[in-house]
């Protein structure tokens, strides 16, 4: 009978063992999605980027840059969650390295990018309309699609800094950790 009992007691505890390292197991699996996830996020909102830049002479549309700004606000929520649930150690320095320069490196490109707007949308001659009707018409939509360009860039660049600060936030505890 006692047998019985130590044998009971020895694959309980057994089981409960392999089943706490299993689950530590699939939370690091979890993670290790969730950087990617985020990695993957970041090479998208910076190839959208390198499209705007690459072609200088295209237009460049305010839903791209809305598309831009939508996904960075995305990773920063994605960041903020796993500043807060996560247990940082040093195996996973490489990713929040890799976030904080792929966010230095967006906001950089937005800042080039809104220099470029600014470069294109600075008219060195005066517009000339076609007919005279249509030449308050044609000056008033330019004027309202430079405004929205503008609103939606500074909007991007707004939460590319919150990408950044939270990637920092990410980097500076998850390094400071021994």
């Amino acid at each position: 009978m006692k047998v019985i009992k130590i044998i009971i007691i020895l694959s309980a505890t057994t089981f409960l063992f392999v089943k706490t390292s299993f689950s530590k197991n699939i939370q690091t699996n979890t993670y290790d999605n969730e950087f990617e996830a985020i990695l993957f996020d970041f090479v998208k909102v910076d190839n959208a980027l390198d499209k705007i830049l690459s072609n200088p002479n295209s237009k460049i549309s305010a839903e791209e840059l809305i598309c831009a700004k939508n996904d960075m606000e995305k990773i920063a929520l994605k960041q903020r969650a796993m500043l807060i649930d996560l247990k940082v150690d040093k195996e996973n320095l490489k990713y929040f390295k890799l976030m904080k320069l792929y966010s230095n490196k967006i906001r950089v490109k937005l800042l080039k990018v809104k220099k470029l707007i600014s470069q294109k949308n600075t008219p060195k001659y005066r517009m000339s309309p076609s007919n005279k009707k249509s030449k308050g018409k044609e000056l008033i939509i330019l004027n309202k699609n430079f405004i929205e360009i503008n609103k939606s860039l500074d909007e991007a660049l707004k939460a590319s800094n919150k990408v950044s600060a939270s990637s920092k936030w990410l980097y500076i505890a998850n390094s400071g950790k021994k």
